[in-house]
């Protein structure tokens, strides 16, 4: 994300910086881009759109689908740790569950940490 606005504050600064103040220097133009990228929501200035129309559509469209993809990855990797979390507490369960006649489940250990501590007491 911080590499994604230092490279959008560079692009902008270049196009918009010789007309529009707030793009004059990188650090104007990095503070910019954070409060318009990230805080506000980018917007066409009305300055931007009658110097570079183009520019200024495409760096909107750009900018705001490249924040939006960035800030989705952070929800996607929140949700694949739970699921993750939630499929190995089920799989412990289900090994558990299917014991076969005769044993018994012990206490405190999953059938899955009581078979490799098996395989690290034959092979030690």
């Amino acid at each position: 994300l911080i590499v994604t606005l230092f490279v959008f504050s560079g692009i902008n600064a270049q196009l918009f910086g010789a007309f529009h103040p707030s793009y004059g220097t990188f650090t104007g133009s990095t503070t910019n881009v954070f409060t318009n990228g990230v805080i506000t929501g980018n917007e066409i200035d009305d300055a931007q759109h009658e110097f570079a129309a183009s520019a200024a559509l495409f760096m909107h469209y750009v900018m705001n689908l490249s924040l939006f993809l960035i800030m989705s990855q952070f929800f996607i990797a929140i949700l694949v740790t739970a699921f993750d979390q939630v499929r190995a507490h089920l799989l412990d369960t289900h090994a558990d569950l299917v014991l076969p006649d005769g044993f018994q489940r012990g206490p405190g250990l999953t059938l899955r940490q009581r078979a490799w501590d098996w395989v690290d007491y034959a092979f030690t």
